[in-house]
């Protein structure tokens, strides 16, 4: 594991909340006391300053986004936010004074959709400018009264909203009205940290020390067993998620989970409270960032390959694996005596298929109605989880 990381910063002392990489060179960090940072090398070195347009050092960084012609914009709860266009040397302000006077509350998280545009979600006003920022419109909608922590669009009609208390919104056009949707925790005073929408069904959603999951659209939700923390999702191109948090006291953190965040794996630990991170557009590298100035940068295929799961998961023996139906789980003699319980899912992360077993070595599974394609079979006991991916021919 001491190879699966480097610290990348020694030179700035603040506390960081985003981190984004544009390709696999150039990224940007947003902190505390005004500070954004950049770098050009992957990461090797990173270069601290304040905006041009700041007239306050102690605002801290909500979000920031990189546009696809290189522009980028950060915001940190205030009235106005921050715009580069040459990457990052020079800032100025994103809003005139004039379209400042029409801004209801400061502006914090905001998404960019397919088609260019950018859209704020503030509590009682959507904004959004379809040429690149240079002129904006302006919606009322109903009131929102609650902090937002994410705006996370799948397209450019349908998009999502979590924020505290335990709300979570839905739009189907373009974030002009919000619907409500079920609220993802028990306690209607947990605050959500971090929320992900694997498609419009498949949903997650953190409240830093805890996690729930819908396969319904937010209609429904369980809590996810044993979720170690998480302040922000990132999903790689091989459908793997990954989620940075804090372990314990000032303890940061990073995992990943190879089914839809059901069950999740350690890859490395610092010694500062994390704040989250991001995954590099190649999927190689991912960026823990915290308090302390940490920002850290783990080799994923590495940090997969030396360290262990949480729950003592291995790779489950089952055979024949491609199969046409019939499929047979081989259990070691000390799982097979212990109560089970076997899972089939599909790659949406819908349960197909439950049941429970009790001394039984081998376990014959009829796979044989399901179509052609990629399962994943869970078998978990007391202590112990096995997992493994079926092919279905």
């Amino acid at each position: 594991l001491a190879m699966s990381f480097e610290v990348k910063n020694e030179a700035v002392r603040a506390d960081f909340t985003e981190v984004v990489f544009f390709d696999e060179n150039v990224g940007y960090v947003l902190g505390n006391q005004s500070t954004i940072g950049r770098t050009t090398d992957g990461g090797e070195n990173w270069i601290f300053a304040q905006p041009d347009n700041f007239t306050s050092t102690f605002l801290t960084g909500r979000h920031m986004e990189v546009l696809d012609n290189g522009d980028i914009i950060a915001t940190w709860g205030s009235a106005n936010a921050s715009l580069s266009t040459d990457g990052g040397n020079s800032w100025q302000n994103l809003l005139t004074d004039d379209e400042v006077d029409q801004v209801e509350s400061g502006l914090e998280f905001f998404d960019v959709l397919d088609n260019g545009r950018i859209i704020f979600v503030m509590n009682e006003q959507v904004m959004y400018s379809d040429n690149g920022g240079q002129t904006w419109n302006y919606a009322t909608i109903d009131e929102l009264l609650f902090p937002i922590r994410a705006v996370e669009f799948l397209n450019n009609e349908i998009g999502f909203l979590a924020g505290d208390n335990n709300n979570l919104y839905k739009t189907t056009d373009g974030g002009l009205s919000w619907q409500e949707l079920t609220p993802p925790y028990s306690n209607n005073n947990s605050d959500t940290r971090a929320f992900f929408a694997f498609d419009e069904m498949n949903l997650i959603a953190s409240r830093g020390t805890g996690a729930s999951f819908s396969s319904d659209g937010g209609q429904t939700w369980e809590d996810i067993d044993d979720f170690p923390t998480g302040f922000g999702f990132s999903l790689a191109a091989d459908g793997r998620l990954w989620s940075a948090g804090f372990a314990s006291g000032n303890i940061a953190s990073l995992h990943w989970s190879d089914d839809m965040g059901q069950t999740w794996s350690d890859a490395a630990f610092f010694c500062h409270a994390g704040g989250g991170g991001s995954l590099t557009p190649s999927g190689d590298f991912f960026y823990v960032i915290g308090s302390g100035s940490l920002i850290a940068r783990v080799d994923t295929d590495l940090a997969v390959s030396t360290r262990s799961p949480r729950r003592s998961a291995s790779q489950l023996n089952a055979f024949p694996n491609p199969t046409s139906g019939l499929l047979t789980l081989s259990l070691s003699d000390q799982h097979a005596s212990e109560p089970a319980d076997i899972q089939v899912f599909d790659l949406n992360g819908r349960l197909l298929f439950q049941r429970n077993t009790q001394n039984q070595s081998q376990i014959d599974l009829d796979l044989g109605p399901l179509a052609r394609g990629i399962y994943l079979v869970r078998v978990q006991g007391q202590s112990w989880l096995q997992t493994g991916r079926i092919i279905v021919q």
